[in-house]
């Protein structure tokens, strides 16, 4: 299936690492086994923001894969960000997050600097708060150990201006379609 292994001469000391969205550890098994490969195959999907050391990967491995050698790939994905184990089943969700996720914050990201940009902000004052409140509003979830919606619920204060925002947030659908934007992922990468 891949013509690349073809050039390659694999030794049973080696581990193969992919970080090909949609393709599965059975059918990386198989094309590397044919062969004469028998080692297991590693499945790593890092994400872009890896190139600032604060990535998001993904890792599962075939179960003869010693552990030894998964916690390798492991802490070399670390040197970058976080890496997280995950079984396959979940593996395509999982890289969805992660590695489409900064798509989709970018997106976010954009939309409300358009948003100061609209109110008078010149551009450069409206992206830099932009992703410095996104930076902030995520170092929070990940560091106060609360749930994202208490968090939101404690910004928006009785008749307030976030909860008017966070009304045409909720009028327009902008949950549900960061929702379907992963589902929409995940299922591209399993039809692969």
């Amino acid at each position: 299936m891949f013509k690349q292994l073809d050039v390659l001469s694999l030794s049973q000391t080696q581990l193969v690492v992919s970080i090909m969205a949609g393709v599965d550890l059975a059918t990386l098994e198989a094309d590397t086994s044919a062969k004469g490969y028998n080692q297991g195959v590693v499945r790593l999907m890092p994400n872009i923001t890896a190139s600032v050391g604060s990535g998001a990967s993904v890792i599962c491995a075939s179960s003869n894969v010693p552990q030894a050698k998964v916690d390798l790939v492991v802490s070399l994905a670390q040197k970058v960000g976080l890496c997280v184990q995950v079984n396959e089943e979940y593996f395509s969700v999982a890289a969805a997050v992660a590695g489409c996720g900064p798509a989709f914050v970018f997106t976010m990201i954009d939309a409300i600097a358009d948003g100061g940009v609209l109110g008078g902000l010149a551009r450069s004052t409206a992206l830099t708060l932009a992703a410095q409140t996104t930076m902030g509003a995520a170092k929070m979830v990940l560091e106060s150990g609360e749930h994202p919606a208490k968090l939101k619920d404690d910004v928006c204060s009785p008749a307030g201006t976030t909860i008017y925002g966070m009304r045409e947030l909720d009028r327009h659908g902008v949950r549900s379609a960061f929702i379907e934007a992963i589902y929409a992922s995940t299922k591209r990468s399993e039809d692969m």
